[in-house]
């Protein structure tokens, strides 16, 4: 009976209330698939690359996978984030990105 009125007070989380990890996912991305190109249209994604000072000539990053992840170095243990990494920005109707440098 205690634990039912414990329970009857949550709520499950919303599906999309957390952002997604993506900085994380990129990075065991590079591990588990190196050489291959990721495709994202998640505006947010872009939005950051962009303001991080990333150029994305043609609608595609190219960087090591640590300078995409948003990291100012390469971690020693995570050597693997030193690949470089091509992230195409499928959009629809999409011009190529300007800015970053």
């Amino acid at each position: 009976m205690a634990v039912g009125k414990v329970l009857a007070g949550l709520t499950l989380p919303d599906a999309f209330a957390e952002a997604l990890p993506w900085r994380r996912l990129l990075e065991a991305f590079v591990l588990l698939a190196p050489g291959q190109e990721l495709v994202t249209a998640d505006e947010p994604i872009i939005a950051a690359l962009l303001e991080a000072g990333l150029a994305a000539p043609q609608g595609v990053f190219t960087a090591p996978a640590w300078k995409l992840a948003g990291l100012d170095r390469c971690p020693a243990a995570r050597p693997w984030l030193d690949s470089v990494l091509r992230l195409a920005c499928a959009k629809s109707g999409a011009k190529p990105l300007e800015g970053g440098a």
